[in-house]
């Protein structure tokens, strides 16, 4: 499969604000076409043995889509990162729902050129191997939910869990900002409420 060449940062940044500001859907179309590379290579590190890896590629694309259309121009980070991060949370919510029906697929992944089966990878134990899967996805998904906090919040919360940064008590926090313990008690909790309200969302 033939992929268009990606895109410049700066006929990104133009078919963005086409796209945004202006609604025009060529542009969109455009911005999907030249990241196509990128899903491919994303999606070829995630499959299941009974699907074609171009019907990988096709679950991978919605995943893009996503990306192209919420993909915020304000925020000062890279579409590239923005794209992996939704291409990568398509796949795994589709491989989720598959466990969940009780299909018995196994995720492989591709290595100089052979296929492994992840239980060779992990062992033996399907069940072991499983939860060791869903628990690298939700890692992901909360570390990437993390991501979207505000600064303040960002900080509290890997302060607090240790993310990052050594792990401390809300009064330590308090000292070393200059705030009170019950502002960082209300942002903790503030935090804490919008991670679980957007990781539910994204595994439903």
């Amino acid at each position: 499969m033939e992929f268009l060449q990606p895109l410049t940062a700066e006929e990104e940044k133009t078919l963005f604000i086409q796209w945004k500001v202006k609604g025009d859907t060529e542009a969109r179309t455009k911005l999907i076409e030249h990241n196509m590379r990128l899903v491919s290579y994303v999606a070829h590190q995630y499959f299941l043995p009974s699907m074609d890896k171009d019907d990988n590629i096709s679950i991978g694309t919605i995943g893009l889509i996503r990306a192209v259309d919420s993909f915020d121009i304000s925020k000062n980070y890279k579409f590239a990162t923005y794209a992996t991060r939704c291409i990568q949370n398509e796949i795994f919510m589709y491989l989720r729902k598959l466990r969940n029906k009780g299909k018995d697929e196994v995720i492989s992944y591709e290595l100089e050129g052979e296929d492994f089966s992840i239980y060779e990878t992990f062992g033996t134990n399907k069940e072991e191997v499983e939860e060791k899967i869903e628990l690298k996805e939700d890692i992901k998904i909360l570390y990437d939910i993390i991501e979207d906090l505000n600064e303040k919040e960002r900080t509290i919360i890997e302060y607090r869990f240790g993310i990052n940064r050594e792990k401390k008590r809300q009064e330590d926090i308090a000292e070393e900002f200059n705030i009170s313990q019950s502002y960082v008690s209300r942002l903790e909790k503030k935090a804490i409420k919008k991670m679980k309200e957007a990781y539910e969302k994204t595994v439903s």
